[in-house]
């Protein structure tokens, strides 16, 4: 009842302006602002202009995350594709962006649920407590710390095929 008191107090200001026009009890038309003239013309054909340059720029992105989007599957469906695409740990950890920061991969059934709680912010952020939930019923979770080189013995020699510890959480 509130709600509806509020309504028509919203149009009857609206009507009372010249913004609206009542034509039956639920009925309304929207009427406008009626002639825009001077600066004001200026101002609305520039955000007219500007508002058709953003609608071509945004059909024109649509069209390129539609491309892409083929070409996505198109990969995912060529065979040899799917056999060369990884990338490894060591590439991860190359990226700049990942320096100092704690990494981790999940490899986990499809329909695994994840959860990742909102820390305190009433603690000073480099005390901040992150959590991550998982939780599988279909088979094991593993979860790989990524950020980390694993130690290397002194005088041995770099294989590239270095494994991360791993922590096997099993299903629920």
């Amino acid at each position: 009842e509130v709600q509806k008191r509020r309504i028509y107090d919203i149009t009857n200001v609206l009507e009372g302006i010249g913004l609206i026009e009542k034509k039956s009890k639920n009925n309304i038309q929207w009427k406008g602002c009626g002639e825009v003239d001077g600066q004001d013309r200026t101002d609305l054909e520039e955000l007219q202009s500007s508002l058709a340059d953003l609608e071509a720029q945004s059909s024109k992105i649509d069209g390129f995350i539609a491309q892409l989007d083929s070409d996505l599957h198109a990969q995912q469906s060529d065979a040899s594709f799917r056999q060369r695409a990884f990338v490894t740990d060591e590439d991860i950890r190359g990226i700049g962006e990942f320096r100092d920061q704690t990494l981790i991969a999940i490899k986990a059934p499809t329909g695994t649920m994840l959860a990742v709680p909102y820390p305190d912010m009433n603690t000073t952020p480099e005390r901040r407590t992150y959590q991550i939930f998982l939780r599988s019923n279909d088979g094991p979770v593993e979860i790989l710390l990524v950020s980390e080189s694993p130690p290397r013995e002194e005088g041995a020699e770099h294989s590239g095929a270095e494994e991360q510890e791993a922590e096997h959480v099993g299903g629920d």
